[in-house]
């Protein structure tokens, strides 16, 4: 995708929509959006990048962290960055973030970290030529790109640094989005997998008492619901056994299955109802995050299009690879004019 291709409007129309799926996301304490494939911050080759920028800052710089999350690069920067240098970060998000961690920071670096939640890339509430140096990881792509890029230029003092990790479109990160969007779709809307389960909760229920079982029992309208959802679960367990990533799949499961566990329990459809519903909300905010993930990931043409809108001067393009050699992201250094 070119990033001129987002134009003025944000992949997903609705930013209300994005900043309430964002704003989930990150309350849920994860540190970054790739927890699926680093147990704690980032690692291996995309690590090395920002160890190899953070080895370059003199002492007293300001780095701009934008579309920050819950900080998982001013996390790394503290720890790469001696104390001694004094490194200044201000990190922005359109989401309301929730990065936990700084409160165990100690008190020098909280004084010199600031977070700064419901702020668009396109619109910065910096001075000019503020920083020394910008940077961001799966984030610049989600944005309106032009906007962001000269809002960047205005708050990087000339000849600073920007420096990019972002979302390659052959990367295993997004094949595995696709898949899951997939599933996502087949679960939600063709097979109606959570509105079956919403409907056997209602049965469920009933099977709380003596009665109400035999009352199921010379119902066949309950009989072929339940046969019909015993037929899609099966359906669901032979996708996550074809899949590369199966987990949405998986736990999607096991959240009907408790669900209709708690309606029986309870003797209360509603009660199984509602954690079904819940948990639809979570699995659509996820698709509309894999959606834009998806819509928003850049070939190599796009990068250096993006490169040369900016009107920096190169110094590094890098493929960044997993550990097993799996293409994760691009990798872009570059200096801002002088």
């Amino acid at each position: 995708m070119n990033p001129a291709d987002h134009g003025a409007t944000p992949v997903t129309d609705d930013l209300a929509e994005r900043t309430r799926s964002w704003s989930a996301y990150w309350s849920s304490g994860a540190l970054h959006s790739c927890v699926g494939s680093f147990g704690g911050n980032y690692a291996g080759e995309v690590r090395e990048f920002w160890r190899a920028l953070a080895a370059t800052l003199p002492v007293g710089a300001r780095l701009l962290d934008v579309a920050t999350g819950n900080g998982a690069l001013p996390a790394l920067f503290i720890e790469d960055v001696p104390e001694a240098r004094a490194l200044q970060i201000d990190a922005v998000d359109l989401a309301q973030v929730q990065p936990g961690w700084l409160a165990l920071a100690p008190e020098a670096v909280r004084g010199r970290t600031r977070f700064h939640p419901g702020v668009r890339a396109e619109s910065l509430p910096f001075a000019d030529a503020a920083f020394d140096v910008a940077v961001s990881q799966f984030g610049l792509e989600y944005t309106d790109t032009a906007r962001a890029i000269a809002e960047l230029r205005r708050v990087v003092r000339a000849g600073g640094t920007l420096a990019l990790v972002l979302h390659a479109s052959e990367s295993l990160i997004v094949r595995q989005a696709r898949e899951e969007l997939r599933h996502l779709a087949w679960m939600l809307d063709e097979a109606a997998l959570l509105d079956t389960g919403a409907r056997l909760c209602e049965a469920l229920a009933l099977a709380a008492t003596p009665e109400g079982i035999r009352k199921l029992e010379a119902d066949p309208a309950a009989a072929s619901l339940r046969s019909n959802y015993n037929a899609l679960m099966s359906q669901a367990s032979d996708r996550a056994e074809r899949s590369s990533c199966p987990d949405v799949i998986v736990d999607t499961q096991q959240g009907i299955a408790h669900a209709l566990m708690a309606s029986r329990a309870a003797g209360s459809a509603l009660v199984g109802q509602q954690a079904l519903a819940a948990l639809v909300v979570q699995l659509r905010e996820s698709q509309l995050r894999l959606r834009e993930l998806v819509e928003c990931a850049l070939d190599r043409p796009a990068v250096e299009a993006l490169l040369q809108a900016s009107g920096a001067s190169l110094d590094r393009l890098v493929e960044l690879r997993f550990d097993n050699r799996e293409l994760m992201a691009w990798g872009l250094l570059a200096r801002l004019p002088g």
